[in-house]
Formats: structure tokens, sequence, C-alpha cells
């Protein structure tokens, strides 16, 4: 295969690949989204007060922090959340993928990779870090993105059903079809 051609190939790899993860990372980031909404607030105003107010301005790491937070006992307070540590777990995975696919620099180097493989750097600790993701690699980090929204589509419905809690505030949830 001829440089070019290898360097369009994975060129559109990656892109594929930012696309389709990145994608998937918003309607985790939504589900998200919703579990603090009615985590934190039952009125339909209080939730959309919040929704405008703070969660433009929090960041996905941060969110996920705060569902952990709430998923925890605090002094005589009960959580929130029902504790998941498993989906706790998976779901800082998504955000350290999500970072990774948003913010790290495509690099073919000089080695080169198979087609269907791309290769990331970053800048950690004062040097270069390059971190190589593969089509299995790839598959099985969006099939974890996919279940951890699934996960928490299901414990944002067991939170609704505790709370009583009624149709969300902040707007339509848009469908995903698969």
């Amino acid at each position: 295969m001829e440089l070019w051609e290898y360097s369009k190939i994975t060129t559109e790899t990656s892109i594929s690949y930012r696309g389709r993860y990145l994608d998937e990372a918003v309607t985790v980031e939504m589900v998200m989204d919703d579990l603090l909404l009615v985590s934190l607030a039952l009125k339909k105003e209080d939730q959309m007060w919040l929704h405008r107010v703070f969660f433009g301005r929090f960041a996905f790491g941060t969110k996920a922090q705060a569902i952990g937070t709430l998923s925890q006992p605090h002094d005589s307070l009960p959580p929130r959340i029902p504790a998941d540590q498993l989906l706790l777990e998976d779901l800082q995975g998504v955000v350290a993928h999500r970072n990774r696919f948003a913010h790290d620099i495509y690099n073919q180097g000089s080695s080169p990779t198979p087609p269907e493989t791309i290769r990331f750097c970053s800048f950690e600790s004062g040097e270069n870090k390059y971190h190589t993701v593969s089509a299995a690699d790839f598959d099985e980090l969006l099939a974890m993105a996919v279940s951890v929204r699934e996960r928490l589509r299901g414990l944002l419905g067991t939170v609704m059903q505790e709370r009583g809690a009624g149709p969300i505030g902040r707007g339509k949830f848009p469908t995903k079809e698969r």
C-alpha cells in the first residue's frame, strides 16, 4: 500500500472512530443530566432552572463525579442515587475514552499501524504518550459506552419511580435509533 493510501485510510478511520464515539458519549451525557436533575429536584421548573444555570457549565467528568457523590450517603442523609460501583467505574472509563477521542492528537507515527488501527498522542507528565485503538478495541469501547448509557437509563427509571418524579424538565430527549 502506498503511503498516501495508508494515510488516507487511517485518517478516515480516525475521523470515524472519533465521531461515532463522541456521538455515543453525548447520549450518555444526556442521560447523566436527566439522572442528576431527577436526583436533585422533583419540580419541572426547578429541573429546568438547574439545567440552564448549572449543567451547561459542568464538564462531562464533573457530571460523572456528581453521580458518584450522589450515590453515597452524607452525614445522616441517604444517597440520592442507588449505588452501583461497577457502573460508576465503567462510567469513569467512558469519561476517559471520551476525553481521549475529543482531545488527543491523531498521530500516524513513523512505524505504521494496521489501517484499521489509529494512534493518539497526548502530553502527560512532561512527555508524549501514545495510545493505539484497533478496530476490536473500538468496538469494545463503543459497546461499553452503549452499555453504560442503558444502565444509566435503568437507574434513571428507578430513581424516577422512587422519587415519584414526572417528566424531566429540560426539554425533549432525542431518541437514537441503533
